[in-house]
């Protein structure tokens, strides 16, 4: 049977803000054909391996967006807590800079080791779509025209002890948000169980990234642009003193980087580059072919050598 539940409300913004769907207001600014990195702090474990698996659900969107979720142990966009019993929540999107810098941006209730993987795809990759700006699919048409208010007011009364007002809030109707309908498995569309809806059939809900989820992210934040090296010939790759990542020189110079300078970083013989880099967490990869940075381990490792 599906899980249940709703993401809740975030804590209120100061009042001369408001909380509405994909508008281009609450999409993150980034420069046409450039990555937008959002720094990354969580604020309640050190717990590499924790924070490493958390960090691989939210990154599940760098797959299909230009977006990327990076640890920083200094100011960060996305603050992440666990504080149990205060549900799963993200504020949405640029609504994030309106925080107060020493509060959360976004709850895992109760987030541990204990989870499963499955419960990992649903609630984390759900709240990052909240951090880049995604809304809720059972809020919006024509799903949400399905869902009964007087019954779900009554249904999650008395299966959670919720209040109306939390619960209407939850399924309020938001008519802001831009993009195709939604579907009813997009990870941004909640179960809602049958004894909620008009006609007493559920609304199935997500449980990962689906297609319509990817092409949507990929509108708000298209994937960088880059130009290809010419056949047959591997870059040649720099670190310069006062530079800020690794350089690459193939007919014009450009950068393969990360902020700040490499602690290690090794290049294999087609061309691909394997960094630690001292403001994030891991091992990363650049991908010559795909021309991508990918976390390889979630801990920075002691040395890197490619296979001859």
């Amino acid at each position: 049977m599906p899980t249940v539940g709703l993401c809740v409300e975030p804590p209120p913004l100061p009042p001369e803000t408001t909380r509405a769907g994909l508008r281009l207001d609450k999409k993150w600014p980034v420069a046409a054909g450039q990555l937008l990195w959002l720094p990354t702090k969580f604020l309640d474990t050190q717990d590499a391996t924790l924070k490493g698996r958390v960090l691989s659900h939210l990154n599940a969107w760098a797959a299909h967006c230009g977006a990327r979720f990076a640890e920083t142990s200094g100011e960060a966009l996305v603050r992440i807590a666990r504080t149990p019993g205060a549900g799963h929540w993200c504020y949405l999107g640029t609504d994030a800079r309106f925080v107060p810098a020493a509060n959360p941006t976004m709850n895992l209730d109760s987030f541990s080791a204990d989870w499963s993987e499955a419960e990992c795809r649903r609630v984390v990759r759900h709240e990052g779509g909240h951090a880049l700006a995604l809304v809720h699919g059972h809020q919006r048409p024509p799903l949400v025209y399905r869902i009964d208010p007087q019954k779900t007011v009554a249904y999650f009364a008395a299966q959670f002890g919720w209040p109306a007002d939390k619960t209407l809030a939850a399924i309020a109707p938001d008519l802001a948000a831009v993009g195709p309908p939604p579907a009813e498995n997009s990870v941004m569309t909640y179960h809602i169980p049958g004894e909620c809806t008009v006609d007493g059939q559920p609304i199935a809900g997500g449980t990962d990234i689906i297609p319509s989820d990817a092409a949507l992210a990929a509108l708000a934040y298209p994937p960088p642009t880059t130009s290809a090296p010419p056949p047959g010939a591997p870059p040649l790759y720099v670190v310069f003193p006062e530079g800020n990542g690794i350089g690459y020189y193939n007919g014009g110079w450009g950068v393969v980087h990360r902020t700040g300078q490499p602690i290690r970083w090794a290049v294999s013989a087609r061309g691909d580059v394997a960094a630690v880099f001292p403001d994030a967490p891991g091992t990363w990869l650049w991908d010559v072919t795909t021309r991508q940075w990918y976390m390889i381990h979630p801990l920075q490792v002691l040395d890197l050598k490619f296979a001859a």
